[in-house]
């Protein structure tokens, strides 16, 4: 009996040693320092659940822009003029399921040239047969305007040139009002519903006044003999009331277009923001 009683005193004795005490209360204090910073929503009062329950929804990305993301859209779109060369036009925002990418990818348009009052180009991509083959046959809008001050935004698109679905790979004829620089803004639907916004300013070539008709309206005309010699189509400008339809390409346009006239030192924008057209 007595050895008995010396044996549990011995055990007592061992678990109560200074230095196992101090490790388990280590143990102890770790544990409960980790579970105050855990989540847990059952150990939230009820109004707080719901608070948690929306932060964790809020930060949930969506399953059809997450898999459209994935396509990865060519850097940059190339225009070809027929007589200066070509220029790289940077990709500068995207559309995702008719929602436009809110920030501008790229900080600059590219920097290029046009030949005269109607340049012969081809909208195409150096980019491989893979990713060619998701991009549509047509440049859905085309916009071209002059870089310069403006009394107010309402008054940019007036003195712009729009045209809708210009072939890609393919020679075409633009016309264009005003010699001078020139923002460029392309937009090409590829799969998925995802649309790549592409830009560059482009300083038109151009000398002496443009023909006018006697009505007053612009009306250039191209030789009949060079159309068939260069072997390229005369693109009719379209209605810019036409891009209204597409709300997500008029807020990017908008957005590029006052980058552009901002970096150039011209106004046209109020307070210098971007705004819906």
């Amino acid at each position: 009996m007595e050895k008995k009683k010396t044996m549990t005193e011995g055990k007592i004795r061992k678990n109560t040693n200074p230095k196992n005490i101090a490790t388990v209360t280590l143990l102890l204090f770790t544990t409960l320092l980790l579970l105050a910073h855990l989540p847990i929503p059952f150990l939230y009062p009820l109004d707080e659940r719901h608070v948690y329950a929306q932060q964790q929804t809020s930060t949930t990305t969506d399953p059809a822009i997450n898999d459209t993301a994935r396509l990865k859209l060519p850097e940059a779109l190339v225009i070809t003029d027929n007589a200066r060369g070509d220029t790289q036009l940077p990709l500068r925002s995207s559309i995702i399921n008719d929602k436009p990418i809110a920030e501008l990818i790229a900080s600059e348009s590219g920097q290029g040239s046009l030949d005269e009052y109607f340049p012969i180009v081809t909208f195409h991509f150096k980019t491989s047969p893979a990713e060619s083959k998701e991009a549509s046959a047509n440049v859905k809008h085309v916009l071209i305007g002059p870089v310069k001050s403006y009394e107010s935004s309402d008054t940019i698109l007036k003195e712009a040139n729009y045209w809708k679905d210009i072939p890609l790979n393919k020679k075409v004829a633009l016309e264009i009002d005003h010699p001078g620089p020139h923002y460029l803004i392309a937009s090409i639907q590829f799969a998925n519903s995802t649309s790549g916004i592409y830009s560059g300013v482009m300083d038109v070539n151009a000398l002496g006044i443009k023909p006018s008709s006697s009505g007053g309206s612009i009306q250039f005309k191209l030789d009949e003999a060079r159309v068939a010699s260069l072997e390229f189509t005369k693109m009719d400008q379209s209605d810019i009331e036409i891009s209204e339809s597409d709300p997500a390409f008029q807020l990017i346009a908008s957005k590029i277009i006052c980058s552009d006239l901002n970096n150039h030192g011209f106004e046209g924008c109020e307070g210098g923001k971007e705004e819906q057209y």
